[in-house]
């Protein structure tokens, strides 16, 4: 058919210019199309506004095509110029002009030279990467410099090269030496054949490597059938730049390395991270000869010219010795290649086979190659693999931590069932075997990539995994790991059998004494710790034995026990400390270790015999745990001096950073208990210097957190003073202690004060609990005045109660203390089963403190905690990179908020900050002459109140980058019985949920009030397009009475990962 009726080639070209604006790349596959219609297709491509990536890999043109396409040519070009000229004259960019990457059509007869050098020369100026096309005749010399003149000129940021030969030499050479201003990257050429085209000084790679070895970054030759070896020479003395050089020979192939050749000049390209090379001991017997410009090394009887058949057994022997050290040396410049990271093997199949497969360490090269620590991929072409075995898979295991793939040239059944690569693959659950010699791959798919295992895995529960392990046996084996990196020993779930076929890859250990008979069997596996000599004559290093441990990659422990029977059975206690004991000592890379304080309490036998587990358990601490970072204790109550001795193992420990003793020691000899305090400052006092005196870190000088034991009558003041002024200069959070009566005692808040200022300069956290400690906590926050604190965590806090004046008048409040003296640096204040805070205290929290994260106020039985709306905006919040708010809102004064507080004085003060005169509305703090007010009073004070909680919430809409918010409503709200529940009107209709708006960082909104009971359509519609992020939202409500609801059934069907949870069981009844 000559002509069609509708044209749809016309069509889809008119689509691809004017409908498709922001198409960005262009592909099309192999098939062979008409001259006209692929010419056609360039033209609109080059218009087209947007267009980056264009790769026509289509042929166009026919055998009988050649008169008909060349004036084809030139009538493009004409139109292009054409194009140009009118774009011009418009303002729009020039044809041509957004184009980076180019692969032109194939045509049959190939391009004509002077459209390529007019192509290049006016409408490529942005080209960054071309695929050199087919010119006809090969062009010739003044091709060769017209295209080198026209890539000058008009392609000014071109350093991306790829080609095919086929006699193109001087194509490419010209377009090579144009680039040669600013150099090229990266070249990527098939069917290479450089010795063939070799005349004078025109080697195509001699021409790459002199003009652009400041640049060049990638070589890869596919199917390369010849390179001159000084050009292999060159390439890798002089390319400092280097990151990629792959050579992959075709079967008649010239382009191998020798031994001689590699180790003749240094090489300088360091950062070589991907090698593909072919290397050989002799010379090609069929290929072609060339005298080397460099100087070889250990070239004596080196040169495998000569015919073998007239050389003695002596001279054969000479030539593969010689073969053998200048391949060591070869090898020996690859392995200073400390950034490979993919390594391809091959040799010469003419090589002397002793020489060619030895890469073995008895008598090979695999030796040298111990300096790749960032090897990630091992591609052995050549049988090296046969030759292999236990020592060389070891040999790897150590050498090459990062190693994840090993590729072999044969079927991979022959590899894996030897028994060192069997074991290899034990140690190494990760690494992936694979082979180039079985049928064609299959499709990649997403774990081909071990690195993406992880943090996948990280993500699922164990019920997924198990789901993945059953998909194939692939995935077992990537999975599998992550199934036993969490174990909960509990009962008889898992067995011991399943356990210690498994123990290599636990990390994480939860210990449940619920099952005597699981003690028994699990004991019984463990050696028993009589043999082991606990002393510090042999102390164990991160390292040692840990391939031979119980658990060589277990991080974290937590004991449990079961408190009845553990303290009804004597033979029960017994198997408890000896197990934990055993496992300690197994455990050397322990990082975090959970105890019940249990543990610390003395046993003994049925026979009365005392066995000192205890002491069993500090030596362990001490000497066998070198990589102990966090140990905490649970609730028990200890003897005081078994607390003491724990404490200074714990400063002792040469890594030890965070130390949780939440247990309580406590005697009921006062006077005991106090020389027990004092003897141990003096065996700390004696420790740190000691450890001085051997230039070891002096005692407790690696502790950043640390949770005192609770004492039964208090610490001394004196024993805290000493504690924090000498032994914990690093302390970063302190939990600060219960103390005793400081009446009558030499050290009081100044001498607090002067110990933390002077001792501890980088503690910036405090957490305390409030039993009438005011002194202690503000002596130890003025101490922290020079740095600032950055987080303050207080249960309990009453803070009106213990208002006070002294005798200079100052006033001793908390958070009045806290916030001005920390407003610089203050960034978490966590008030839990708080009592009473002061109003302006929150106002000033807020106002002064720039750097805010969180601020979590829970309150407690009274709820003297709550801020007022007026509060709210009476000073602008300054604190905009809040991301966790807790707040408690109120819209009137009463007196269940502060009693005793004088409402009238500062009514005058307070400032709304929002224009409204609360005498205008006739709003006072009065004595409660309101409640004669008429109804219109009343109208105007509630319409008062509306307005102040929606300049309120207005306020907390500011904070963009808040993500948790928590709101509730003060219970005694409205004491003059009008619009009892306003308060919980967060609605869009008549309350302030539209003011929230601005919170598009908001992932989780906890309701404490009863605001969703008034919620319907609107409201959830509003979270679903304002709250983008939202991902959880809690009720304090029964579950069920809210998630039935259509409205938030709507939501639900919106968001279907959003989850609405309920805080029933857990609220706190006020």
């Amino acid at each position: 058919m000559t002509k069609l009726t509708h044209d749809h080639i016309q069509d889809f070209l008119n689509a691809l210019a004017h409908g498709l604006p922001n198409l960005h790349r262009l592909e099309f596959r192999h098939h062979p199309v008409r001259t006209d219609v692929g010419l056609q297709l360039l033209r609109v491509c080059f218009n087209h506004p947007r267009l980056v990536n264009l790769d026509c890999n289509i042929q166009i043109g026919n055998k009988d095509s050649l008169n008909h396409d060349l004036p084809q040519f030139d009538a493009l070009l004409k139109e292009m110029r054409d194009d140009k000229q009118a774009r011009k004259a418009s303002g729009k960019l020039a044809v041509g002009s957004r184009i980076k990457e180019l692969a032109l059509p194939i045509p049959f007869h190939g391009y004509p030279p002077n459209f390529i050098c007019a192509l290049l020369r006016s409408h490529l100026p942005n080209l960054e990467r071309f695929e050199i096309p087919d010119i006809q005749r090969g062009g010739d010399a003044s091709c060769r410099d017209s295209l080198r003149e026209a890539v000058a000129q008009g392609c000014p940021k071109l350093q991306h090269l790829r080609c095919w030969w086929f006699e193109q030499e001087n194509t490419l050479s010209g377009i090579m030496e144009g680039c040669r201003e600013w150099g090229l990257k990266s070249l990527y050429c098939e069917h290479l054949n450089d010795l063939v085209g070799y005349e004078g000084d025109h080697r195509f790679m001699k021409t790459l490597v002199m003009d652009h070895f400041r640049t060049l970054e990638e070589v890869e030759l596919v199917n390369c059938q010849s390179v001159h070896r000084d050009d292999f020479v060159s390439l890798f003395s002089m390319c400092r730049n280097l990151k990629k050089v792959e050579i992959q020979p075709s079967m008649w192939s010239e382009s191998t390395m020798e031994f001689r050749d590699v180790a003749s000049r240094e090489w300088v390209c360091h950062d070589l991270k991907e090698l593909h090379p072919i290397l050989s001991g002799s010379r090609n017997p069929g290929g072609t000869e060339f005298e080397s410009d460099g100087d070889d090394v250990h070239d004596d009887g080196g040169d495998g010219g000569e015919s073998g058949e007239d050389r003695g057994s002596d001279s054969r022997h000479q030539q593969s010795e010689d073969w053998m050290r200048q391949g060591r040396e070869a090898y020996r410049q690859i392995g200073r290649l400390l950034k490979l990271e993919a390594l391809c093997l091959d040799c010469d199949e003419y090589d002397d086979p002793e020489c060619q497969y030895n890469l073995t360490l008895e008598r090979g090269w695999l030796g040298e190659l111990a300096g790749l620590k960032e090897l990630k991929h091992l591609h052995m072409r050549a049988d090296f693999w046969s030759r292999m075995g236990q020592a060389e898979v070891e040999f790897m295991h150590a050498q090459w931590p990062k190693l994840e793939m090993i590729t072999f040239q044969t079927y991979l059944e022959k590899v894996l069932t030897s028994p060192h690569w069997q074991w290899l693959q034990e140690r190494r659950p990760y690494l992936r075997f694979e082979s180039t010699g079985a049928s064609p791959a299959p499709h990649p798919f997403l774990f081909d990539v071990p690195e993406l295992v992880e943090p996948i895995a990280q993500y699922l529960s164990h019920e997924d995994i198990v789901h993945c392990m059953v998909t194939c046996k692939a995935w077992s084996h990537l999975f599998e790991p992550f199934l036993w990196q969490d174990v909960a020993l509990e009962w008889l779930d898992p067995a011991p059998q399943t356990l210690a076929r498994n123990r290599h890859c636990i990390r994480s250990l939860r210990v449940a004494f619920n099952d005597y008979t699981n003690l028994l069997t699990l004991a019984d596996d463990l050696p028993d710790i009589s043999s082991r000599g606990l002393d510090n004559s042999s102390p164990a290093t991160p390292d040692s034995s840990r391939e031979s441990s119980l658990f060589p990659r277990l991080r974290t422990i937590c004991f449990h026990v079961d408190h009845e029977a553990y303290h009804d059975t004597y033979g029960y206690r017994n198997i408890c400390c000896d197990f934990i004991v055993r496992i300690l000592c197994q455990s050397p890379g322990v990082t975090k270790i959970t105890f019940p304080g249990e543990f610390l309490v003395p046993i003994e036998t049925y026979h009365d015999v005392p066995h000192d587990y205890i002491q069993d358990f500090l030596n362990t601490l001490a000497y066998r745990l070198p990589s102990l970072h966090q140990l905490e204790f649970r609730h028990h109550i200890v003897e005081t001096d078994v607390g003491l001795q724990l404490l200074r193992e714990c400063f002792n420990h040469p890594q030890l950073a965070n130390l949780n003793c939440n247990i309580q020691i406590g005697n009921a000899d006062f006077l005991a208990h106090n020389m027990q305090f004092n003897a141990f400052l003096k065996e700390l006092g004696d420790d740190k210097q000691a450890r001085e005196a051997s230039g070891k870190l002096a005692a407790g000088s690696r502790i950043k957190e640390l949770v005192l034991p609770k004492t039964y009558h208090g610490y001394p003041l004196n024993f805290i003073c000493t504690l924090l002024k000498s032994h914990l200069p690093n302390l970063e959070q302190f939990e600060i202690p219960n103390m005793e009566d400081p009446t009558g005692d030499a050290y009081n808040r100044d001498s607090l004060r002067e110990a933390v200022a002077q001792g501890c300069p980088k503690l910036q956290h405090i957490r305390c609990r409030w039993h009438a400690m005011d002194e202690t906590v503000l002596g130890i926050m003025e101490g922290c005045r020079e740095w600032g604190l950055r987080s303050f965590f207080c249960e309990d806090l009453d803070d009106l109660n213990g208002y006070e004046y002294d005798e200079y008048g100052e006033g001793h409040r908390y958070m009045e203390i806290l916030v001005m003296e920390h407003f610089r640096t203050l960034e978490r204040v966590e008030l839990v089963s708080c009592r009473s805070v002061h109003r302006d205290d929150l106002v000033s929290l807020f106002s002064t403190c720039r750097n805010l994260k969180m601020v979590k106020i829970a309150p407690g039985s009274r709820i003297n905690t709550a801020m007022e709306f007026r509060d709210v905006v009476s000073r602008e919040w300054v604190c905009h990179d809040l991301k966790e708010l807790h707040l408690i809102l109120a819209g009137s004064r009463s007196d269940y908020v502060v009693s005793g507080y004088d409402w009238n004085e500062t009514e005058s003060e307070s400032d709304s900050g929002d224009g409204l005169d609360d005498d205008g509305l006739g709003v006072s703090g009065g004595d409660g002459d309101d409640c004669s007010e008429d109804s219109e009073s009343h109208r105007q004070r509630s319409e008062y109140r509306m307005r102040q909680g929606r300049e309120a919430y207005r306020q907390i809409g500011r904070l963009v980058k808040l993500e948790t918010l928590y709101l509730d409503c003060h219970e005694h709200d409205d004491p003059y019985g009008l619009d009892l529940d306003y308060e919980y009107d967060l609605t869009l209709e008549r309350g302030w949920l539209r003011e929230l708006a601005g919170l598009k960082e908001l992932k989780h909104l906890h309701m404490g009030a009863d605001f969703w009971s008034r919620m319907g359509q609107a409201e959830v519609e509003f979270m679903h397009a304002q709250w983008p992020r939202l991902e959880m939202i809690t009720f304090r409500d029964r579950l069920e009475r809210v998630i039935f609801k259509p409205h938030w059934e709507w939501l639900q069907r919106r968001r279907p990962r959003l989850e609405l949870e309920s805080s029933w069981r857990s609220i706190h009844v006020l």
